[in-house]
């Protein structure tokens, strides 16, 4: 008895020693291989969903809004950045030097844009939470501090190899387990359309990120089974990669989203210009026709059980084109209530912390978030920050063309499916940032992070991969090394 209440009194301490042990471990093997501090918080990105909207219940902050209260940022955020800081550590020790990127001038500038507004909300008296909350437009500084990690953590052709592996195996993942959970157990429960509207639909995830990540998971797995110059698979591994393209095209489908019906089309058009030209018309041939029909049968499922949508083309967008006055024209209504804020104030928007005036006419804003976000990210930005954000985001999107234009070349075989992955993925998120509510959620913008991260990845390991030993290597005019053959 005595040696049991021994042993229950030294649990405390046992707990903190192992915790310790593994720590120190952990730290050890990161020194070497920083990619395993980032890989943990890429599983939780792929993995929770951040959307509790469509759920019948209330439920507690998902993890990507927990300790937002006290921290003014989720504690998860926190966390990355102290993965990203402790990466940088390891360079110290390790070879090699972080991927080069040519945004983060930009990205600068968005942190100068919100430390400004730190300084003019506080002198205006606005509580600090609500300046730098996830409102305004705090996410796409940590959209930067996933990029960054991603750049130091993933340096060399192995490891942007094994990232390539990493998605396709966790996109056929997280495709199977919605395809699963919408044939045999009703569907994702956050569904707005038959919780909010009344609509007979099942789907398999209403959060556009998952969406997103079958997309990426997608187009890895096309890239490398239709370039030519691709390594040989074995057996399995190919079929692992068709049995992707099936799931994940599958699963996008009975989403019943729209943003990603036509991510869907914009992602793969541009996959299918990426094709060699004979690949290109044989696929066009097949696959586009099944895709369209495909699209066309769930959307007439879906729009045919809305009230006042109408028929033809129109009702696709009967929500943003309709001339009612109540819930169907509500998105017309917020789109027209932000953009008389956004002309009154066109310099430097409402601020961070600003509501847009009349937002209390729409159905949807409600609780204390009300008229702190609209349905359209490049709106938002304009509303919060005026001409000066919707100029730095347009930096970001002019840098980010040109560094594709100018490197896409360089990309080797392995490489390249991780690359248009990531182009594929920004175009895929391309409706959402349009017309959804992208700039608050805080898992849609560090998707969107790790869509953009992948290209300079893919080049990064291109250019090591690919130079002989005797290559000159000189900058592009871009900060990304471009290798030179000498002659």
């Amino acid at each position: 008895m005595e040696f049991i209440s021994l042993l229950f009194a030294s649990l405390p301490i046992i707990v903190v020693l192992i915790v310790s042990t593994v720590f120190v471990v952990y730290a050890g093997v990161t020194l070497s291989k920083p990619r395993f501090v980032v890989y943990p918080y890429l599983v939780i990105l792929l993995t929770v969903s951040g959307t509790t909207f469509g759920l019948k219940e209330a439920v507690a902050p998902s993890i990507w809004g927990r300790g937002s209260g006290l921290l003014y940022a989720p504690l998860i955020m926190w966390l990355l950045l102290g993965a990203f800081l402790w990466m940088r550590f390891t360079l110290v020790f390790a070879r090699g030097r972080p991927v080069a990127c040519n945004l983060n001038s930009w990205f600068g500038g968005w942190l100068l844009l919100l430390i400004a507004h730190i300084g003019f909300g506080l002198a205006l008296g606005q509580p600090f939470k609500d300046i730098v909350g996830g409102m305004g437009f705090s996410n796409l500084i940590w959209m930067w501090v996933l990029m960054l990690a991603m750049f130091s953590a993933f340096r060399s052709p192995a490891d942007v190899e094994e990232l390539t592996k990493f998605l396709i195996v966790f996109g056929l993942g997280r495709a199977i387990f919605g395809l699963v959970r919408w044939a045999a157990f009703g569907g994702d429960p956050a569904n707005a359309y038959a919780n909010r509207s009344g609509l007979d639909l099942k789907l398999t995830f209403f959060d556009i990120n998952d969406n997103l990540l079958c997309f990426i998971a997608l187009a890895l797995a096309s890239v490398r089974l239709l370039q030519p110059d691709q390594h040989t698979f074995n057996r399995w591994w190919r079929w692992l990669l068709w049995i992707t393209v099936a799931a994940t095209a599958l699963c996008i489908l009975l989403s019943f989203r729209r943003t990603a019906w036509v991510g869907l089309m914009l992602g793969g058009l541009f996959l299918l210009l990426q094709l060699p030209s004979r690949t290109r018309w044989r696929v066009a041939f097949l696959v586009v026709p099944v895709g369209l029909l495909g699209i066309a049968y769930v959307a007439k499922k879906r729009l045919s059980q809305v009230t006042g949508a109408g028929d033809g083309i129109n009702a696709f967008f009967y929500d943003l084109i309709s001339k009612r006055h109540g819930a169907e024209g509500d998105r017309v209504l917020e789109l027209k209530f932000a953009l008389a804020d956004f002309i009154d104030h066109p310099i430097a928007g409402i601020g961070a912390w600003g509501r847009y005036a009349g937002y209390q006419r729409i159905d949807w804003q409600t609780g204390p978030d009300a008229g702190a976000f609209l349905h359209s990210g490049i709106l938002h930005i304009g509303l919060k920050t005026g001409l000066i954000g919707l100029i730095l985001l347009g930096g970001i999107v002019f840098a980010f063309i040109m560094f594709w234009r100018r490197n896409r070349e360089a990309l080797n075989p392995l490489s390249r499916p991780l690359a248009l992955a990531g182009v594929g993925g920004l175009l895929f998120m391309l409706p959402d940032f349009i017309i959804g509510t992208p700039i608050p959620q805080v898992r849609t913008m560090q998707m969107i992070a790790l869509c953009i991260a992948l290209p300079y990845l893919a080049i990064g390991a291109s250019n090591i991969g690919v130079a002989p030993v005797k290559a000159a290597r000189k900058p592009s005019g871009n900060g990304v090394f471009v290798p030179q053959l000498q002659g």
